[in-house]
């Protein structure tokens, strides 16, 4: 592939006399994966920055050099371009043969409730008879790929015949540009509470990098029981759908929940139908409100989607019931690592829970990220749980103990706290420590299938700890 079909939809400000024709290999923007005849992109990221790099870029054989400055170097062709974040992106769009052609693409953004929406989206489309699938943080590394992954896998989808894809977007792939090069049929805004406070300088920069999303979104839905989606939704110039319990163009009413989910009638703006969501907790119906009035209202026969709801399976490690036979105490896994989505998990653990059972908390908060948040989290596992377990959840760099402490700045009461920094302790604890009429919820794993701390990445599965656990009792 010659370089000016790659670069079709990229603007040029200047560039060497051979830069169009040097190159015949793939884009990369990571030194190490630098291959002869490719085109290096330099990418200014949180803690590097691609312009460093170049000259060990073009020593290991790279043709052509795309960047945003003028940099003086021998040995390759070079391409100046105004933004590399999404000159990359629309390279590996062009690259894989504009894979989202002919696809119904639906984004789903929001602090939390993504993964459960993109989850629940292609659970419904499938049981209605399409082929639809999702991308997102079950099952990569990060919540929305980089683009040398995310346009292959959309292209081989693509071959394998999907209708349709429901992705998640997150607000670091927004602000890096990755899908920049797509157009959406629809976009999800579940919710913004304060988060990656490392990341943006404020909550309302946060909410406008999201809201920005919807700007390449032909239909925008909008939860109407959060602020910020909601105020979303009244900037939103294009087709646009509320949803929520007490207001919005999709409700949820007469709710009935228990541990085996909820009952309520679902009612649109034509119709109204009792349904069975098998899902805990209240924040996964407002999630199936998202996504039934997307679907709805992109064309997909209502009945037929509306229909599946009873069907949906668990989504991996979100409010996740782990069955067995060990006792007549209850288990739930869920990935909440946010002050919000812990208020929610243990909210919705809470309203099914029966008077004499007592809520143990497990968790712990990330190494290296939002320190505000730790002393939010001791404040709400104290005021909502009858015990705490405080261990580690990601350490990374830093000391679990440190991290404890931070937590305990925000403790609010004299619940029963036990520290216990190793997670694998902390789950034999919790299980084989459990009695009749107590309800074990494990919060920040979920899905994950890793534990992370100062020497990287190493294996863990909470739910085969749990399962380990229990078999000793």
């Amino acid at each position: 592939m010659i370089m000016h079909s790659i670069l079709r939809d990229v603007e040029i400000l200047d560039m060497s006399p051979n830069a169009l024709i040097k190159a015949n290999g793939i884009p990369v923007c990571d030194s190490k994966k630098v291959t002869k005849g490719c085109i290096f992109t330099c990418i200014a990221g949180e803690k590097q920055d691609g312009h460093e790099y170049i000259s060990e870029a073009v020593k290991k054989g790279a043709a052509v050099i795309v960047t945003e400055r003028e940099v003086a170097f021998d040995g390759a062709e070079y391409i100046r371009v105004p933004d590399t974040h999404y000159a990359y992106s629309a390279m590996w769009n062009s690259y894989c043969g504009y894979p989202t052609k002919d696809m119904s693409l639906i984004a789903v953004t929001g602090t939390n409730g993504k993964s459960s929406c993109v989850g629940i989206i292609s659970q419904l489309l499938n049981g209605a008879g399409h082929k639809a699938e999702a991308i997102g943080t079950i099952g990569y590394d990060m919540t929305t790929p980089t683009p040398d992954i995310l346009f292959p896998k959309l292209r081989e989808m693509k071959k394998r015949g999907v209708e349709c894809t429901a992705m998640e977007i997150s607000s670091h792939a927004i602000a890096g540009k990755r899908v920049s090069p797509i157009r959406f049929d629809a976009g999800i805004f579940t919710n913004l509470t304060p988060e990656h406070r490392d990341f943006h300088k404020s909550t309302e920069e946060y909410y406008k990098v999201k809201s920005s999303l919807f700007n390449k979104c032909s239909l925008g839905v909008f939860c109407a029981e959060n602020e910020y989606s909601y105020r979303c939704a009244k900037e939103h110039y294009r087709k646009k759908y509320t949803y929520g319990f007490d207001m919005g163009d999709y409700r949820a009413e007469n709710i009935v929940s228990s541990y085996h989910g909820s009952d309520f009638d679902l009612a649109t703006p034509t119709c109204k139908r009792r349904v069975h969501l098998p899902l805990i907790g209240k924040y996964q119906i407002l999630n199936t409100l998202g996504c039934v009035c997307c679907l709805s209202q992109m064309g997909f026969e209502f009945e037929k989607t509306a229909s599946q709801i009873s069907n949906l399976l668990p989504i991996d490690g979100r409010l996740e019931a782990i069955p067995h036979n060990k006792g007549n105490f209850k288990i739930f896994i869920d990935y909440a690592h946010t002050p919000d989505a812990m208020a929610n998990a243990i909210s919705s653990v809470r309203q099914i829970m029966k008077k004499e059972e007592k809520l143990t908390v497990i968790f712990g908060c990330g190494g290296d990220r939002d320190v505000e948040k730790r002393p939010e989290m001791g404040y709400i596992a104290s005021k909502t749980a009858d015990k705490v377990i405080l261990t580690s959840d990601n350490p990374r760099s830093e000391n679990e103990y440190s991290i404890i402490k931070d937590i305990l700045s925000g403790w609010a009461s004299l619940t029963v706290r036990i520290i216990i920094p190793s997670r694998t302790n902390a789950v034999s604890y919790a299980v084989q420590s459990a009695r009749e009429g107590d309800v074990l919820l494990f919060l920040g794993k979920g899905h994950e299938r890793y534990t992370e701390d100062a020497f990287g990445k190493h294996e863990y599965n909470e739910k085969s700890a749990i399962m380990e656990a229990l078999s000793g009792i």
